[in-house]
């Protein structure tokens, strides 16, 4: 008796203990029974269904929620659109291009009645933009059912997000009257916004799809009932292309004979433990089939798309599949689709993604979805790193695996030893990533990755895919290959077609490491710190026994804190690894060596997001040619010094020589400039020396700066502070501000150089444009830059005093203003310009002056092309905007200290498809009409008016990652000529800048 008492009291006991997080999981149960009618002609989808829920929470229902994502592209007064309005991604809805969802009977009943669900009372509901809301006719207890009769109308956008139609082609993405997820935090009725994804319920999809015959379609799930087309349109992949055209034809005629029976067809498709139903029909897709371990691979594309996709995707596929299930769990679901979506990149969806491209990192990246989203099933708008940071990193750790350090597809790895790479070099996929990343961290912008996707002010990409994957990664490194490959495989096991989230992750890796993980993922999520770890004073002593003792100071810079790993090298190449656990201020590590220790580095793999790696004992310099159309070389413990020859041309000079050298870390650290000039006829050496560096600590919003140059008989320097800011980093309001103290000379016996060629009356003549003395000034600037759908506009202000108490030779203040608009893109645009300025103060010598032609020669020494007389070849007619900005007056080079200037102009890119043939892809031709006008104050004179108008040609090409502007303005009219001109004459200027 005693005996069993005290087994009784033990069980009662046990079943009073707190039971796990997964013990005591729960979640919610859904199956949508949908027959859906597409009508490609009115791109309009019609449909209705029975929702079947379950309550499988401890609580009771009052309501219930559905999300109507349509609704999103109904207008512009969407919360998708408003957003994205605000970042500047203006989306013109219009009931041309729009799509929405209305719901044309709405009626809920209990499982459990007679009543067929179709023949229920009609229930009331409210729509607010993506969400519908109805109360229950009655409460829904735990573990009750009720089912839910809806029938709606969609009418189907044009392309926009992630689903649409375009040609031949409907994709449907988030689509359907979707019920709103209820956990243990309640309803999450979150409307459909422009930054993070979904959140649904797990359960049942059986969804039959009608659909004109001749249409091939793919979904999520299996066909139960119908044809998908598949075989239709299968290729033969053993066929020459010749071969495969005529094959084709006649698979073309058998579906047009097969139209002509049946015109319509309906397909139905069922799927199990999946939260999410996507599908996409097309007449002009083909088929490929692989397998891997008897799981079939479906891949169907556009017709025009074969020569990319063909055997590629299917291998690529069944290669990625076999990845997914070695390194997290065996792939669950009966087959996978990938699909040749509208949409640029790709998305991804239960057992179907659809992609824009066959490339390999694509593939893997969505397919990787169908486990971190799919399976693995996170709010991805509350824990966006979840599902876009695991997919990202599995991306990149697969690609390294299959293409080595490079990480990039087999068709992009590059040839390291070809001229291509050494004049424009690139680091390794994992290097490029942990560069950008580490530069936005350090920008001023960084944001706690850990926050809903819709509330970064900026960052929602680059923390969500970015930051996500390397808190990853940095797990991944911290725990080492074998604890890591345990926690893929128990998050897996664990938490397979359940919700997860932060905590629920978090208790897997400290489960499966023992140890308290919470300071990484708090620190990682809800901070926004940086690492800095440095090496300090190493003392290197030989002891009595002949062995090595090193002692390595290592300080912590900042706040960030990670486990460093301290690599000893020897001299004879054997290498020792510590690690310190970072988590004090400083320490010191001490290593034994039977031989003389040769270096110590810190982190040498790169794997804590190390800000500074100059500072880790592993740094060197690069010398590289300075390619202007390079992009994008950030090695991390590499300072790069690029150079250039230089050589140029001048009447004081004749032909120049020269060499500039620019290095820089990451390239916004330590950026530092030499240049060196020596003139042939002249003898002149010049040189220019500059130095810039950010200032606030992990931000490069403030920067310091300060530079010298004397060339070409000029002396000039500056100091400046820069501060620059936003509310966001990449989305405008943009402002700068600048405080600066400069001074700038006209050397003696140099007044050769500063003159300017002009013709008048059919003579070349040379004008003075500087006067001597020393101009001292104290500066400061304004900059304003905004952008809103398709216009934008730049405002500018600017204050500067040059006085005696300077040090100055002159005493005058400047005040001077810029505002510019301009309404479209590219070529097809129309803006203007308006430009007021004054001077205080009886002297301002002629470089500081107003130019009624353009920016004054102050401004024009910046250019080495325009910096001294004859430095352009005919250089009268070359026009560099500023100042009054008048093209017709190019020829008059005249200086006012005040002066009110307007220009408008208008350009057209009619002439972009004549000339195609003959420009470069992404460029354009414009035909421009302008008019400027101005008020100026001369010498002795009174004001004046003066005008000019004209038409030009405007050229862009897009190469090498930039745009290049080639103008030719023609200023036919000009109020005020020259000396014996005609106000009506042919006249022409040109210029590798835009009008303004």
């Amino acid at each position: 008796m005693k005996k069993f008492s005290f087994v009784f009291l033990f069980i009662l006991l046990v079943l009073a203990m707190p039971l796990s997080a997964a013990d005591n999981y729960w979640q919610q149960f859904v199956h949508y029974n949908f027959k859906v009618h597409l009508d490609v002609e009115k791109h309009a989808l019609t449909g209705d269904g029975i929702i079947t829920y379950k309550n499988n929470s401890p609580d009771t229902l009052d309501r219930i929620y559905l999300h109507l994502y349509p609704n999103a592209f109904k207008n512009e007064n969407s919360t998708l659109a408003r957003e994205a309005k605000k970042r500047g991604y203006h989306r013109r809805i219009d009931p041309k291009n729009n799509g929405y969802i209305d719901i044309l009977e709405f009626r809920i009943n209990r499982k459990k009645t007679d009543i067929p669900p179709a023949d229920a009372p009609v229930v009331a509901y409210r729509i607010d933009d993506t969400i519908l809301e109805s109360m229950l006719p009655e409460p829904l207890p735990p573990g009750e059912e009720l089912q839910l009769y809806i029938k709606f109308y969609e009418k189907v956008r044009k392309i926009m997000g992630r689903a649409g139609w375009r040609g031949k082609q409907h994709d449907f993405a988030q689509w359907y009257p979707k019920l709103v997820v209820y956990d243990e935090k309640g309803w999450h009725p979150d409307q459909f916004h422009l930054s993070g994804e979904f959140y649904g319920e797990f359960g049942t999809f059986d969804v039959s799809i009608t659909l004109p015959a001749n249409y091939i379609v793919a979904a999520t799930g299996e066909v139960v009932e119908g044809a998908p087309g598949w075989e239709w349109v299968q290729v033969d992949t053993s066929l020459s292309d010749k071969d495969w055209k005529t094959t084709y034809e006649k698979q073309l005629e058998e579906i047009e004979e097969r139209s002509k029976e049946d015109t319509i067809r309906t397909v139905k498709f069922h799927a199990e433990k999946v939260h999410d139903f996507a599908w996409l029909a097309s007449s002009e897709f083909l088929y490929e089939k692989g397998e891997w371990n008897s799981i079939p691979v479906h891949v169907l594309y556009s017709k025009n798309a074969r020569k990319g996709w063909s055997k590629k995707v299917v291998e690529r596929s069944e290669k990625v599949l076999k990845w997914l299930s070695t390194r997290f769990g065996l792939y669950p679901y009966p087959q996978l689709s990938v699909t040749h979506g509208l949409m640029g990149g790709g998305m991804e969806y239960p057992m179907l993604v659809m992609n824009s491209g066959p490339w390999h990192g694509l593939i893997s990246h969505e397919v990787g979805h169908i486990y971190f989203y799919g399976m693995l099933a996170s709010d991805e708008l509350a824990d966006s790193w979840m599902d876009e940071g695991f997919t990202t990193y599995q991306e990149g750790w697969y690609q390294q695996v299959n293409y080595g350090k490079w990480g990039y597809d087999e068709d992009d790895v590059p040839d390291t030893n070809s001229w291509k790479f050494k004049l424009n070099p690139r680091t390794p996929r994992k290097e490029r990533t942990i560069s950008r990343l580490v530069n936005y961290m350090t920008s001023g912008y960084n944001e706690p990755a850990g926050q809903y996707a819709h509330k970064f002010k900026g960052g929602y990409g680059i923390n969500a895919y970015t930051k996500g994957a390397a808190i990853f990664g940095m797990l991944h490194k911290m725990v080492g290959d074998s604890l890591w490959d345990k926690i893929c495989h128990t998050y897996f096991d664990r938490w397979a077609f359940k919700h997860v989230n932060e905590e629920r992750f978090q208790k897997v890796c400290e489960d499966v490491t023992g140890e308290d993980m919470g300071w990484f993922f708090d620190q990682w999520l809800h901070k926004a710190v940086t690492v800095d770890y440095a090496l300090g004073k190493i003392k290197k002593e030989k002891q009595a026994d002949g062995k090595w003792r090193t002692q390595v100071e290592i300080k912590r810079k900042d706040e960030g804190v990670m486990p460093v790993d301290v690599h000893l090298i020897q001299s004879d190449g054997k290498k020792i690894v510590k690690r310190w656990d970072g988590k004090a201020r400083s320490t010191t590590v001490d290593f034994y060596t039977n031989t003389k220790p040769k270096k110590v580095v810190l982190d040498p793999n790169d794997n804590i997001l190390d800000k500074n790696r100059l500072n880790n004992g592993d740094w060197r310099i690069q010398f590289l040619p300075d390619n202007p159309f390079a992009y994008g070389y950030q090695p991390r413990n590499i300072y790069v010094v690029k150079y250039t020859p230089k050589m140029w041309y001048n009447d004081v000079d004749g032909l120049w020589l020269g060499a500039r050298f620019r290095g820089s870390y990451l390239n916004k650290y330590k950026r530092t400039e030499l240049g060196l000039t020596y003139g042939l006829k002249s003898n002149y050496i010049g040189y220019n020396l500059s130095f810039a560096h950010p200032l606030l600590h992990s931000s490069n919003k403030l920067q310091f700066k300060i530079s010298g140059v004397n060339r070409e008989g000029r002396a000039i320097g500056e100091v400046a502070l820069i501060y620059r800011t936003s509310k966001m980093q990449y989305y405008p309001p943009f402002h700068r501000f600048e405080f600066s103290f400069n001074t700038a000379q006209l050397l003696k016996g140099e007044e050769k150089y500063a003159q300017r060629k002009i013709e008048s009356r059919n003579q070349t003549l040379k004008v003075s444009e500087w006067e001597s003395g020393r101009v001292n000034k104290l500066c400061f600037d304004y900059f304003l830059e905004y952008e809103k759908g398709n216009w934008s506009s730049e405002f500018g202000l600017n204050f500067e005093t040059s006085q005696k108490f300077f040090g100055s030779e002159f005493e005058f203040s400047r005040l001077q203003s810029e505002l510019t608009y301009i309404y479209g893109s590219g070529v097809n645009y129309f803006a203007s310009r308006g430009f007021a300025g004054t001077f205080f103060g009886d002297k301002a010598p002629l470089q500081e002056r107003f130019y009624v032609d353009g920016a004054n020669p102050r401004e024009r020494f910046e250019k080495f092309y325009l910096r001294s007389v004859a430095a352009f070849p005919e250089q009268q007619h070359y026009f560099f905007p500023g100042g009054g900005n008048m093209r017709g007056y190019v020829d008059q080079p005249l200086a006012t200290k005040k002066i009110l200037a307007f220009s408008t102009e208008i350009s057209n890119g009619f002439l972009t498809p004549l000339f195609r043939f003959m420009l470069p892809r992404r460029s354009n031709i414009g035909l421009t009409a302008f008019f400027d006008a101005g008020r100026v104050k001369l010498e002795n004179e009174e004001n004046k008016n003066l005008m000019d108008a004209g038409v030009g040609i405007n050229l862009r090409i897009r190469k090498f990652y930039r745009w290049f502007n080639f103008r030719f303005d023609f200023p036919i009219w000009v109020s005020e000529p020259l000396p014996g001109e005609k106000e009506l004459k042919f006249r022409w200027v040109f210029s590798f800048q835009k009008a303004f």
